[in-house]
């Protein structure tokens, strides 16, 4: 699982004193697969920003662009809602450089295992593929789904056909998209407004 990095913020707690004073009652955990954690926190690599590294057709556009002095500046250029609203509001993990470091347990490396170890806690040597097959543990978000107070309010958004089985569906019946709308009949405001969200999406 190269890359994968956890942004774990709160849509609600904002950056002042009056919004400190309360609690957010919304949890978001955004992970994204494939990304180097040295662009999300330090900007642009100017290593890769040149024909022969980075196989970038013009690399003056390109620096000017993109390019700061300073290692703060380079990540609001690239990644200017990563920089700013995240980073404000909740919490960015993973940048090596501060010693914010983590590593997977499992030995695969890639997308399907280290799902299942960011999302239930615990490698599991029988999961060996991106196979579409229905994932035999249970979820952080298929255990808060199963409790009273969390019932109906836990969903998965993903552009990856694989999440419904990472997230087995099947038996979770968690609302998750990756293999069509996450509610295939909707019968309430809500659920219409989920699947048309979900529409906006890529697909992987």
């Amino acid at each position: 699982m190269r890359g994968l990095i956890a942004a774990l913020f709160s849509i609600l707690s904002a950056a002042t004193p009056a919004a400190a004073q309360r609690s957010a009652d919304r949890v978001i955990v955004v992970t994204l697969d494939d990304m180097r954690w040295q662009e999300i926190f330090g900007g642009a690599d100017r290593r890769l920003m040149t024909g022969a590294d980075g196989d970038v057709a013009d690399s003056g556009l390109t620096l000017r662009r993109f390019w700061r002095d300073d290692p703060a500046g380079r990540r609001r250029a690239v990644m200017p809602f990563l920089s700013s609203m995240v980073a404000e509001r909740g919490l960015l993990l993973g940048d090596s450089a501060s010693g914010s470091d983590f590593r997977v347990a499992n030995d695969q490396r890639f997308s399907y295992p280290g799902y299942n170890e960011l999302c239930t806690g615990a490698p599991d040597p029988r999961i060996t593929s991106n196979d579409k097959t229905p994932n035999p543990n249970v979820t952080v978000l298929e255990w808060l789904a199963g409790h009273p107070g969390f019932r109906g309010s836990v969903e998965a958004y993903g552009s990856w056909d694989v999440f419904p089985f990472i997230f087995n569906t099947a038996r979770s019946r968690l609302p998750v998209n990756g293999d069509g709308p996450p509610f295939k009949t909707p019968t309430t405001d809500h659920q219409r407004a989920t699947n048309r969200f979900a529409e906006w999406l890529p697909n992987f």
